[in-house]
């Protein structure tokens, strides 16, 4: 989420895109209707249901579900062809336009309302409404994620905002609203099977980088598996870990797994639930990490099941992550009660007993303070490092010091901080980061370029066009040494970049400078390593229209696909 909840009340319009927030995030409709009613902004629903918050709408858009691609690639084309697109903007900081551009123009009003369902008038007449109106807040959710070509839909999101002008503005911006408290926080400590936290990834200099922060020898981790090439490989995905039990596709997997533990998650959402439960009934153990028995426990038709209760959110404490990326602490309020106990001790018991709880604790004395620091400590790559357990305890104990239209603090103990610490916060006295991709702050006091992460030049294949992908003279945040683009900082201590840098002296090297740590560069329209370098449509693979199966093809059939044979094209 680029910008805030609060940061809706700044926007000029608003539109929601698989996003219900009246009855799935009510808190932020405080916001939304503050922009609606005091800016006169228009808002816009996007979603195949007339849903409550379709009811708030100044414009509702009812699409077949699974063609948002197509949606928003007609509006970018309409914005263009119509001339409604920040030219500045694109010229100075993007990357890749033209080669997007030549895709949306394949999306006509007339090729949108076939695959859509939505009238190629109203095509063009939301684009017009949002290129009036601006900045624009852009919201999704699950409904704008959950479909087979997800990434393409969300990355077509994030363009339109590139080609409308509208990031790193207040009231703008790409925002993701998550369903619960820390889902953001459990998705930067990459609680997922194909990457360490803080998204380092599983190459050997991510498992490096995190045993110095854990203090672990590399090869005793190492050992912990059973060759070195599984340190490397991908997991099971939530949605098809069954696969690895039943083996009825094929999988990449040395042996079948005969435990399961879930914590904190259920079944409800799970897919092809039948195999699931074969799945479930075949294991020799599971584990059930919850509240309250869950419809996974009462799915398995064996003896194979252990439940250990946990204590609820009122029952513990520690640090939790919101969907604007704003970290909080949360006080527990009375001891956990019916033999329920905390995560974390359920979490030590655990450990303990699998004989490497010295390893595991090295770092960690006092809980849970400790493990937010050791997190902190490592997750450099999206500035988790400066929100201490001090800092954060005393901004929610003084919460009512910030100005709840610009999330700073106006006296008090948390004086020119920003709510919630919002990453990156990259050092203890950085306030933390409102608005991703601010130029129009010092780095020093929230502001941000856009990241430089795929080298400094990109030579197009289809054009044989050569293109900076450093962003253009002139644009900077305000303080910087370089008055333009410039890569990402390393060398500063020998042998280290900004992310592996555990002594933190490349951050504030950087930040001394007025320059951002990870360099300032363009936002990529084509993003050269995924299976479609530009977001385009492909129809759903249980369509109702087949006629379209043919004109919008799906995906090739993908072997070794998280370990396991996934069919798009043959399914």
């Amino acid at each position: 989420m680029t910008n805030s909840l609060n940061d809706i009340r700044h926007a000029k319009s608003m539109i929601f895109i698989g996003s219900n927030a009246a009855e799935a995030h009510p808190v932020s409709m405080l916001h939304i209707l503050h922009a609606k009613e005091v800016n006169n902004a228009p808002l816009i629903v996007v979603d195949p249901r007339y849903t409550k918050l379709a009811a708030k709408a100044t414009d509702y858009v009812r699409i077949r579900p699974g063609s948002d691609a197509a949606f928003i690639m007609g509006l970018i084309n309409a914005v263009i062809k119509n001339n409604w697109h920040d030219r500045e903007f694109i010229r100075t900081r993007v990357a890749g336009f033209e080669e997007m551009a030549e895709v949306a123009s394949h999306y006509t009003p007339e090729v949108v309302e076939d695959i859509t369902g939505i009238p190629a008038s109203e095509v063009t007449r939301i684009a017009e409404v949002l290129a009036n109106n601006r900045p624009t807040s852009l919201t999704w959710c699950m409904g704008g994620t959950q479909h087979h070509i997800g990434s393409s839909i969300t990355r077509s999101f994030c363009i339109l905002q590139l080609v409308l002008g509208n990031m790193g503005k207040s009231g703008g911006g790409t925002n993701i609203f998550r369903g619960h408290d820390n889902v953001q926080g459990a998705t930067d400590m990459c609680v997922l099977s194909h990457s360490l936290p803080a998204y380092y990834g599983l190459k050997d200099g991510s498992w490096k980088h995190w045993c110095r922060v854990w203090d672990v020898d590399y090869d005793w981790m190492v050992s912990r598996f059973k060759e070195k090439e599984w340190m490397n490989k991908k997991g099971f995905t939530i949605a098809r870990w069954y696969e690895g039990v039943i083996q009825e596709d094929k999988i990449e997997q040395y042996t079948p797994l005969k435990a399961v533990i879930f914590w904190g998650a259920a079944s409800n959402s799970q897919s092809q639930f039948f195999k699931l439960k074969k799945a479930l009934d075949q294991l020799e153990l599971v584990v059930i990490v919850d509240p309250f028995p869950t419809n996974t426990a009462a799915a398995c038709a064996k003896d194979n099941v252990y439940l250990l209760p946990s204590s609820s959110q009122y029952e513990t404490s520690g640090s939790v992550t919101s969907t604007s990326r704003q970290i909080q602490w949360r006080h527990k309020i009375v001891e956990p009660v019916h033999g329920c106990r905390e995560d974390y001790d359920i979490m030590k018991g655990l450990v303990e007993r699998l004989g490497f709880a010295d390893t595991f604790y090295k770092n960690i004395k006092q809980v849970p303070e400790d493990i937010t620091l050791e997190l902190g400590k490592g997750s450099l790559t999206i500035g988790y490092n400066g929100q201490t357990p001090e800092r954060i305890k005393r901004q929610t104990e003084n919460w009512h010091t910030f100005d709840i239209d610009t999330l700073e603090a106006k006296g008090g103990p948390c004086d020119g901080e920003y709510f919630g610490l919002p990453w990156p916060c990259w050092t203890t006295d950085h306030p933390g980061t409102p608005i991703l991709y601010d130029i129009s702050k010092p780095v020093a006091r929230g502001g941000l370029p856009f990241r430089n992460r795929f080298g400094l030049e990109k030579t197009y294949d289809s054009s044989g066009r050569t293109e900076n992908q450093l962003a253009a003279a002139g644009v900077y945040n305000p303080g910087s040494e370089v008055r333009g683009g410039y890569p990402e900082f390393k060398d500063v201590v020998p042998g280290t970049n900004w992310k592996t840098d555990l002594s933190q002296k490349t951050l504030r090297h950087a930040i001394d400078r007025g320059m951002a740590p990870f360099g300032n560069a363009r936002a990529r329209c084509v993003v050269w390593n995924f299976p479609d370098q530009v977001p385009i449509h492909r129809e759903p693979l249980h369509s109702p229209r087949p006629d379209l199966i043919a004109k919008y093809p799906t995906y090739e059939d993908k072997p070794n696909h998280y370990r396991v044979f996934t069919r798009y094209r043959s399914e």
